[in-house]
């Protein structure tokens, strides 16, 4: 194999997986994770992300490629802004559906002997969430494509517009493409485990778990926005 396809191949797989370990990225996809029943949901979820990405950054990239055109940095700032505001409604859309959780106080009554014990519990019910299996893969490829279109990704065509070739280029953006799906994938499923875990014995810290992730969303989105649109 010629050295510079193999360079190519090397570094757009590398590329590609540690592009998915942005800041944005995960913050992103974690508030999908808190949502997740299981590992394997939430892999989904990751995949359907990176698919989305790569179908954006195909596109984008493809285009700059073939018609030899450029990235006007107005574009990358707009969607920067625009990534903040929807981590924010992902966020928010999170917090929602946990403040939802009812709060119920339950007065119980114990004798024993002559002695009677009054006890007052606080008992939350979750309040269901119903996952629409594609709805859900749908919302985690929009997020995917929507950042695939992001700022960041235009480095990445930078760095596709500088191959010696347009095949070659296009080579790298195919395997970038390729790592982002697997690192997202991986990342995705190791974000979802502790929810996983605290949502079959510890429903109490699952809850706060999850506040904690929307919060931190929202609050992430809100600099995000800030600091592209400021």
């Amino acid at each position: 194999m010629d050295t510079t396809i193999l360079m190519a191949l090397i570094l757009g797989l590398t590329m590609g997986m540690s592009h998915a370990f942005d800041p944005d990225h995960l913050v992103a996809m974690s508030t999908f994770a808190a949502e997740s029943e299981s590992v394997r949901d939430a892999s989904w979820l990751g995949f359907w992300w990176g698919a989305g990405h790569t179908l954006a950054l195909g596109l984008v990239g493809g285009t700059v490629l073939i018609l030899d055109l450029a990235i006007p940095p107005s574009w990358a700032v707009g969607m920067e802004g625009l990534v903040g505001i929807m981590i924010i409604v992902l966020g928010g859309r999170l917090l929602w559906r946990v403040v939802r959780r009812p709060v119920i106080v339950h007065h119980h009554v114990h004798r024993h002997g002559q002695h009677i014990h009054r006890h007052f519990h606080l008992h939350g019910h979750e309040v269901p969430v119903h996952h629409h299996g594609e709805g859900t893969c749908m919302q985690a490829l929009l997020v995917g494509i929507v950042h695939g279109m992001a700022g960041s990704a235009a480095l990445s065509v930078m760095v596709m517009a500088s191959m010696p070739t347009v095949w070659l280029g296009l080579v790298y953006m195919i395997v970038f493409g390729i790592g982002s799906i697997g690192g997202m994938l991986a990342m995705s499923a190791l974000m979802s485990l502790p929810f996983a875990f605290q949502h079959r014995l510890f429903s109490t810290w699952h809850r706060s778990l999850r506040m904690s992730t929307a919060l931190v969303a929202i609050g992430f989105g809100c600099y995000l926005t800030w600091a592209a649109l400021g």
